[in-house]
């Protein structure tokens, strides 16, 4: 018999301790699409617990110390697992590195809309936006600062603030700052002479005395006409992909009703056409 020592001990061995966590990749580099595409991926593989016989830590360090971040203009192939995704850095005379959707901005909030909120930045008012989700939060921070280029924001900006700090916007100065809607109602920022976003509804409350933008509505109709024009194109190049990929699969089963002895190289084939559609959808989206 065991002792109530050794018993105990037994127990304590069998128990299993689970523990939460999260995963946040922090880089100079805002390469956002392909950093949530990796933290897709590891997600993937540990819920499928399929890490190829390797730790999540080891993916890790893989990911921090041996994957080279690109040089200007260079295009680098990363590998997460059994997929790749691909990094191309803009080149020194090219515009900034912006890796959100200037598309879904503009969906968002209306052109009319755009506009206003981006005079108000050019005149260094203070902005507030509010929405429940923390994706919106900083895709329409980060397109409006990207907007001002050549200028830059240099003023307060925290597109995400802590519901524990509301006390900020009280601040005397100008600044950009976001809002999670669960943590604060809405009317509260809707008090003083402040610019006031709420993306979900796409509303956009100027302040007072706001100067017209120049010829307003003809750059109205302009940013319309090239929304209209990226759009199509955009359209355009995903069917196209989803042609090539059905074309690519209807291939495969042909060839393994006709040929079953060569089905490990058409798949092959398959694979690579389907890498070569999802590099050039990735280069072409970016």
């Amino acid at each position: 018999p065991h002792s109530p020592t050794k018993v105990s001990h037994y127990n304590m061995l069998k128990d299993r301790l689970y523990a939460c966590k999260c995963i946040c990749l922090i880089s100079q580099q805002p390469f956002n699409r392909v950093f949530a595409k990796i933290l897709h991926t590891l997600y993937d593989m540990v819920e499928r617990t399929d890490l190829l016989g390797i730790q999540l830590e080891a993916h890790l360090h893989n990911l921090i110390y041996d994957l080279p971040m690109p040089m200007p203009g260079q295009l680098v192939k990363i590998h997460i697992g059994c997929k790749a995704s691909y990094v191309l850095a803009p080149q020194a005379n090219d515009l900034p590195l912006f890796d959100y959707d200037l598309l879904e901005f503009f969906r968002l909030l209306g052109v009319q809309n755009a506009i206003n909120l981006y005079l108000t930045a050019l005149l260094e008012h203070q902005i507030l936006l509010y929405s429940k989700d923390y994706n919106l939060l900083m895709l329409v921070a980060e397109s409006l600062t990207t907007l001002l280029f050549p200028f830059q924001w240099v003023k307060t900006y925290v597109p995400i603030v802590p519901a524990s700090n509301l006390h900020f916007i009280e601040a005397p100065l100008p600044y950009i700052m976001g809002f999670h809607h669960k943590d604060i109602d809405k009317d509260f920022f809707k008090q003083g002479q402040r610019c006031f976003v709420d993306i979900d509804s796409g509303t956009v409350s100027c302040p007072e005395g706001l100067p017209e933008f120049p010829d307003k509505n003809k750059f109205i109709r302009e940013i319309n006409d090239l929304l209209v024009h990226f759009q199509e194109k955009r359209n355009r190049l995903k069917a196209a992909t989803s042609t090539s990929r059905s074309a690519a699969q209807n291939q495969v089963i042909i060839d393994s009703t006709n040929r079953r002895d060569s089905r490990s190289s058409t798949d092959t084939v398959m694979s690579e056409q389907q890498k070569s559609n999802d590099i050039n959808l990735d280069i072409l989206q970016n």
